[in-house]
């Protein structure tokens, strides 16, 4: 996943994305599980229990429609079957490895929770959407706006991102690329999600997709 560019303080630095030459430096990618991590709109998230920085990201998905490997960015488009929306779900609560060979953070720990990535509610065809690269995302909690940004805002645009992963291994039919968020999450904030949350992620073309947050009452089925 890649960030979007954002103006607010905090978890985001700004300042240092201006750096970013998207030509030059490569994004930061992570893996979440589809068995695991992706739930339908609707579907509750249970929050852990003594797991209190659990944060939203709103992201469009981008779903590659045949075999991609070693994609020149030009021919990038012609990869994508269409896009969706992704609420990259992130625990900012997970152990630092500073003590050890590897340190920095968890990523594993912090964005492969089980069922991290709701998503949905459809999946619209790149035919109807060719102003994809300029969709309005917002993001709500409990009706709040938190986020309000634009695809228009993202680093590296789809092209740098595809050409990017295929340049290490094939995406297949049904992959799913999430492709960064807007500013305004809750690390940024300071603040975090807790049972009785109901966070609301809607992209201009595509829809909406709200998910309930529940306390985990025994282990996670």
């Amino acid at each position: 996943v890649t960030p979007a560019a954002g103006g607010r303080q905090g978890g985001f630095n700004a300042a240092a994305a201006a750096l970013i030459d998207p030509d030059r430096d490569a994004p930061v990618f992570f893996a979440k599980s589809p068995r695991s991590c992706i739930i339908d709109p609707g579907e509750a998230y249970f929050i852990p229990t003594g797991r209190e920085r659990i944060d939203w990201e709103g992201e469009m998905a981008i779903i590659i429609g045949k075999p991609a490997y070693q994609v020149a960015k030009p021919q990038a488009h012609d990869y994508v079957f269409g896009y969706s929306i992704l609420f990259d779900l992130s625990d900012r609560g997970g152990r630092k490895r500073d003590q050890n060979m590897f340190p920095g953070a968890n990523w594993f720990e912090g964005k492969s929770t089980d069922r991290g990535a709701p998503f949905g509610p459809v999946i619209v065809p790149k035919e109807f959407l060719p102003n994809f690269d300029k969709l309005r995302i917002l993001t709500k909690v409990n009706g709040v706006v938190k986020q309000d940004g634009s695809t228009a805002e993202l680093l590296w645009k789809e092209h740098h991102i595809i050409n990017y992963l295929t340049s290490i291994l094939t995406l297949y039919p049904g992959d799913v690329i999430s492709s960064g968020t807007p500013s305004g999450t809750g690390m940024e904030r300071q603040e975090f999600l807790k049972p009785g949350d109901t966070v609301s992620i809607e992209i201009e073309g595509i829809g909406k997709i709200e998910t309930p947050f529940k306390a985990q009452a025994g282990p996670a089925r």
